[in-house]
């Protein structure tokens, strides 16, 4: 096998993309001089931008070229990004995606060899050559992504290093915002409220009555954040008599906002991307799990703590709860209480020299 140039394909998402740069590092301590590319899409490119064992980052703008048939302006884009794609002459291309329009990029790469992992979807299988076997037993997606890395020849066990490359712009973007919310020299604690699926959010004012105890109780700051899209729920939580809250959501970009993660005493986050940023970040964690399975995509390594109140249901990994009268009253969420993830805080805190392993 040939790699002497290598592109790796995790488009997205957020946590996903964050979840897979182990694979980078692995490929570079195997492959000192080979080129190492990563194609991703633009809002993740911050994750992958500058990581030190990658020679390229190539941009897909998917949503420019998802009806690009309706459009012969966006066909001809859409081959003149190919032509683009080919021209590094990759020998090897790992598709991480796994799904039709990721397999379909690693075959129009025109690389004679082409790996996915098993369990691949939408018949991404067939654009492969060699697909990657996975172990029966259940895998973190760090562990599972890593399977691939093995696959061309690096150690199993492997160090799983994340290594993002945060900058100096981003460091003083977020000393800025901090600084305009008094939180120059303050502990403080950050919540994530949010999560694209509602079912995988912990009860809105249970995060209000979090924020206002940890003022009251520990004395420390709760900074939200979020996506933009997120910015509802922290007008919500005012509503929901939440005083002691700095909102954030939306208001940092993504860099800067691993910089305030990464300053940041623990979080406490449900199952979404800053979740997987915050321990990239090496940052401790407390992740609240409801319809999902914290094994497969909790935070990595040690130094967290996981709560999921496992009801008969879950982990049911859908959006909406199909019990009838359940859909506004999630028992997987609700089953988790705000003294549970309050004393996991303090727990957290209580030493100033813990720290999660990045």
């Amino acid at each position: 096998m040939d790699l002497s140039r290598i592109l790796i394909i995790k488009p997205s998402s957020l946590g996903d993309v964050i979840q897979a740069l182990p694979v980078a590092w692995a490929l570079r301590d195997l492959c000192p001089k080979a080129r190492i590319d990563w194609l991703v899409t633009p809002g993740c490119k911050g994750i992958v931008e500058g990581l030190p064992p990658l020679n390229h980052v190539v941009v897909f703008d998917r949503g420019r070229f998802g009806r690009m048939w309706r459009n012969p302006l966006t066909l001809g884009a859409f081959g003149w990004f190919v032509a683009k794609l080919r021209r590094p002459r990759y020998t090897t291309v790992i598709d991480l995606q796994g799904l039709f329009r990721s397999g379909f990029l690693a075959w129009a790469s025109g690389a004679p060899c082409r790996l996915g992992l098993a369990g691949s979807r939408e018949g991404a299988d067939r654009f492969y050559t060699q697909v990657v076997p996975l172990p029966p037993e259940e895998l973190s997606s760090v562990d599972r992504y890593m399977q691939a890395a093995a696959y061309v020849g690096a150690p199993l066990d492997a160090p799983r290093r994340f290594g993002m490359v945060v900058g100096d712009h981003a460091e003083a973007e977020a000393d800025r915002v901090l600084n305009e919310q008094g939180l120059a020299g303050r502990r403080y604690v950050v919540l994530v409220p949010g999560a694209r699926w509602m079912t995988k959010r912990w009860p809105e004012e249970r995060f209000a009555a979090l924020a206002n105890r940890l003022h009251e109780k520990l004395g420390l700051a709760a900074v939200l954040v979020g996506a933009p899209c997120d910015r509802d729920i922290s007008d919500r939580m005012r509503q929901l008599r939440g005083r002691h809250m700095i909102d954030l959501i939306g208001r940092t970009s993504l860099k800067a906002l691993a910089a305030v993660l990464r300053r940041a005493e623990c979080v406490v986050t449900n199952d979404t991307g800053p979740m997987h940023l915050a321990s990239a970040m090496g940052r401790p964690i407390v992740a609240l799990f409801g319809p999902t399975n914290a094994q497969l995509t909790g935070p990595y390594g040690p130094g967290h703590i996981v709560l999921a109140e496992r009801t008969h249901c879950a982990p049911c990994y859908r959006r909406e709860c199909l019990w009838e009268g359940q859909r506004q009253e999630l028992a997987c969420q609700r089953c988790i209480s705000v003294d549970e993830v309050f004393q996991a805080v303090e727990q957290l805190t209580a030493d100033p020299a813990t720290e999660a392993a990045p």
